[in-house]
């Protein structure tokens, strides 16, 4: 009998279902977007955390080298005195020490030097082959917090992808060379096209942060695959007065 109010109210009814339906699609973006800012946050607190350790560490191995110049002096004294057997004992135990707290000296640059030689120790636990050609200089004019992240980050991920490839020759290869104001960092590493494409868990993060850091040096991160080969590729221009995330 009132066909326009039957109308009415299924055309009320259709724009009632749309905007519940566009609340609950907004809030569940909404949600998505806070989780993923939740976990960004959380790796760039455990890669300050790791940043802090590495500045530890390189305070520690100072400490060791200035032990190290002691004994080494107080052995020089005691072959002047003419007790010979007494400096070559002294001097057979700063040997061992030294075998023992020795890593790799990659570089002059004191960050990359701690990255690389924390990164090679994992290559070598999981059987990875690792190798680096580095040429950087001690200053940069980049942030260490920055530069600790956009290496550590980038080789986490192609050791993790090199050891599910499951090859039995897989290899890790950093090139990390600075020409004129850019500093170029290439990473390359053995993988599968199904690791490439696998998600799990925070994958994805890391690689968003690089990303980040890289637009605040006016650059850029790139990764490719082709034939069992990915390679990641930052550019970043070298310049002062940059602030830390």
């Amino acid at each position: 009998e009132y066909p326009w109010q039957t109308l009415c109210s299924l055309l009320l009814g259709i724009v009632a279902d749309v905007i519940l339906f566009y609340v609950m699609f907004t809030q569940g973006e909404k949600e998505k977007v806070k989780q993923q800012l939740d976990e960004t946050e959380k790796l760039m607190e455990l890669e300050k955390g790791y940043y802090e350790t590495i500045e530890l560490h390189r305070e520690e191995t100072a400490k060791i080298r200035h032990d190290f110049n002691n004994q080494l002096t107080a052995a020089l004294h005691i072959a002047k005195n003419g007790e010979g057997e007494k400096s070559v004992e002294l001097l057979e135990q700063l040997r061992e020490e030294i075998e023992k707290n020795s890593g790799h000296r990659w570089c002059e640059n004191a960050v990359i030097n701690a990255v690389l030689s924390e990164k090679y120790r994992m290559c070598e636990k999981d059987g990875v082959k690792f190798t680096a050609e580095i040429t950087a200089a001690p200053d940069m004019g980049i942030q260490p917090l920055h530069l600790c992240s956009v290496l550590a980050n980038l080789l986490d991920n192609a050791i993790r992808a090199a050891v599910e490839s499951g090859v039995e020759d897989a290899f890790v290869t950093v090139h990390v060379k600075q020409q004129e104001r850019y500093l170029f960092v290439k990473v390359e590493n053995t993988a599968t096209e199904q690791g490439k494409k696998e998600k799990r868990p925070g994958h994805g993060y890391g690689v968003q942060i690089v990303t980040g850091i890289a637009k605040q040096y006016n650059g850029e991160y790139k990764g490719s695959f082709e034939k069992g080969v990915y390679t990641a590729m930052v550019v970043l221009e070298m310049t002062e007065n940059k602030v830390d995330l």
